[in-house]
């Protein structure tokens, strides 16, 4: 704060006047606590030499300039200040003025300005924010906002608050952004966009059938957008081992956990090795599944021996039992 007794020698010498204040009718301030030089024109009493910004007395007038009067100014508001207010936040600083002479308009209309915030600041922060909660890797994502996404921010001296309004990630996103300043909330504002997750993953290498079972010649790890695919990836082919398609795949694209299931081990329209057991006496036969099952479910079989299929239990690989006979 400037010692008062050094402004009082500033504004009165004599007993007369050494300072008038000029007030400005409208100004526009980009930050949200004004000070004297901002709102009014400082200039020397007559005679003095004292002029706003040089003169004998320049760097007093510097110090008069740095005077808090208000704030925070919020944006979308105008503040209007008299001579009185004025006269209030100079006593604040511990002055008397009564010597100050007035000039200029009665009072001044104080504005906070606006700029539109760009777009590739606001883009790099919703990364951030998708990054910080999911755990991805900031390089590995990429956005495009949805038009229009026009947000207002004051000036240079605000803060954003991004929340990404879903719990997981997806192709299609929105997020609430909050703009404050000087501790303020001054709104909220909801934006879409798209995302882009840049990842290793197992393709297809060419299109691929429903009921396919998985093999390395039908495959091939690139980067790919993952969320173009049904769900989670696979980005081995160790996670795919043993598996088969449950619908098809066309070339170039991720190949989704979800997409998969393990291969049965018996297969519809296929051979299979049946044993009819009946107490002490065992009986080994081919048949041929009507269904897909795994080791043990029961699936429906044609055998030599019967003129109607007949219920196997699934013991291993194309094999299984018939329990209580035919």
């Amino acid at each position: 704060m400037i010692p008062a007794q050094l402004l009082s020698l500033i504004l009165t010498a004599g007993g007369h006047s050494v300072v008038s204040l000029s007030l400005k009718p409208a100004v526009s301030l980009d930050t949200a606590y004004p000070v004297l030089g901002d709102i009014a024109v400082i200039s020397g009493g007559a005679g003095q030499g004292f002029t706003g910004g040089g003169g004998a007395l320049g760097d007093d007038y510097m110090r008069l300039s740095e005077i808090p009067v208000g704030g925070p100014l919020l944006p979308g508001r105008t503040y209007r200040f008299g001579r009185a207010e004025v006269q209030y936040y100079l006593r604040q600083s511990g002055l008397e003025v009564p010597a100050i002479k007035w000039d200029g308009a009665p009072r001044v209309a104080i504005s906070r300005e606006q700029k539109e915030l760009k777009k590739s600041r606001l883009q790099n922060r919703v990364r951030g924010a998708i990054a910080s909660k999911f755990g991805i890797p900031l390089e590995s994502l990429e956005l495009s906002l949805a038009a229009p996404a026009e947000i207002s921010v004051p000036g240079d001296e605000y803060d954003l608050d991004i929340q990404i309004e879903q719990p997981e990630l997806h192709k299609s996103m929105s997020a609430l952004v909050s703009i404050s300043s000087a501790g303020r909330l001054i709104r909220k504002q909801r934006i879409k966009f798209t995302v882009s997750f840049w990842k290793l993953a197992m393709t297809a290498a060419t299109d691929i059938r429903s009921n396919t079972e998985i093999s390395d010649r039908l495959l091939a790890r690139k980067t790919v957008d993952v969320l173009l695919a049904r769900g989670e990836v696979a980005s081995s082919l160790t996670e795919l081992a043993g598996t088969r398609l449950v619908r098809p795949v066309r070339a170039g694209q991720p190949i989704a956990l979800q997409d998969v299931e393990p291969v049965p081990a018996v297969i519809k329209s296929r051979e299979v090795q049946v044993i009819y057991a009946s107490g002490m006496i065992a009986i080994k036969m081919k048949g041929l599944a009507l269904e897909d099952g795994i080791i043990g479910e029961t699936v429906m079989v044609a055998i030599p021996t019967s003129d109607t299929p007949v219920t196997m239990k699934v013991t291993g690989e194309k094999q299984g039992r018939i329990e209580n006979g035919v």
